[in-house]
């Protein structure tokens, strides 16, 4: 049975907002969103397990009886609140303090400046995993939130942080962050983010007999897509759009029998490809009904067709 996604926005009633772009700010938005909800709208189910608010630093934890019970850290980068101070996340899965993780995936340090990024943001999620992306408009670029013909000025960074929809149901190394960058190791400067690049993004997991071991997943795409925007819509070209699911396939597969590590390890949880690249000239967001269910388009730089499931995930 899949669980129902809540979509929180930063022009809900009552909504966190964006003001100085300070680690503070984005970790109130995460408690409002995860824990204790605003205005009409419930939190997710998620628990704040510690926090330290004089060093900007809060660890969340996913529902341990809906889903895994996995960890995510953020923090200032600077170890202090000041404006336009970048955050870190990682995740876990568990903690003993605030400082203590247990089986951690190298962390990505995420953008926060006030000039190269607006007020607007998303959260879409249920109790187990969500998406997050805030909008950014660079110096120069006027007019209302769009989507855009450029591929250089405007997108959304966005990332994942949650449990995987794996195959096994019982896989212990589901909880993890989708990040666009394949490194091993901790980014201590900005990471890109995911859809930036020709390569949507990647995971490092834990294998799913909760070993120690680990192995680099990357999401697999199946339609190809080039930096161009368009502002093409199924109606405008008479076409249906088709919604493919992103798989999480091992980058350096041995495609031998594994039950531990497998070469396809799951799904993003409620996340399409498109078959069809466009709504440039459209405002953001966009929500799209298809096949009778409610979408959101995600703003990527490079990968402007794909979509979030906004009714059930992990179904």
């Amino acid at each position: 049975m899949g669980l129902p996604v809540t979509v929180y926005r930063w022009d809900d009633a009552g909504a966190p907002q964006l003001v100085d772009h300070k680690p503070s700010e984005i970790i109130n938005l995460f408690k409002k969103c995860l824990i204790n909800g605003y205005g009409s709208k419930a939190g997710l189910g998620w628990t704040l397990e510690y926090e330290d608010a004089a060093t900007a630093k809060a660890a969340f934890r996913n529902s341990a009886t809906q889903g895994s019970g996995g960890y995510m850290r953020v923090w200032s980068s600077t170890g202090a609140d000041g404006d336009n101070v970048d955050f870190r996340l990682q995740t876990c899965k568990s903690m003993t303090d605030i400082d203590t993780m247990i089986s951690s995936s190298p962390y990505a340090t995420y953008e926060l400046q006030k000039s190269l990024q607006s007020s607007g943001w998303e959260l879409i999620g249920t109790s187990r995993g969500f998406w997050f992306h805030i909008y950014c408009k660079y110096p120069g670029v006027t007019g209302t939130y769009s989507f855009s013909t450029s591929p250089t000025f405007q997108y959304a960074y966005a990332f994942f942080v949650g449990d995987l929809d794996t195959l096994d149901i019982n896989d212990a190394g589901m909880f993890t962050q989708l990040r666009g960058s394949s490194a091993s190791t901790n980014d201590n400067s900005i990471v890109s983010p995911l859809g930036y690049g020709a390569s949507f993004g990647f995971a490092w997991l834990y294998d799913a007999d909760n070993s120690p071991s680990t192995a680099q997943y990357k999401v697999s795409l199946p339609y190809d897509v080039a930096l161009n925007r368009y502002t093409q819509t199924p109606s405008s070209v008479g076409v249906s759009m088709i919604l493919t699911p992103m798989q999480l396939i091992q980058v350096s597969p041995t495609y031998i029998p594994s039950i531990t590590r497998p070469p396809c390890r799951g799904f993003v949880p409620g996340t399409y490809q498109a078959s069809l690249i466009g709504f440039a000239s459209e405002l953001w967001p966009l929500d799209l009904k298809v096949n009778n269910v409610e979408h959101t388009l995600l703003f990527m730089r490079t990968h402007q067709n794909i979509w979030i499931n906004k009714e059930v995930w992990y179904a």
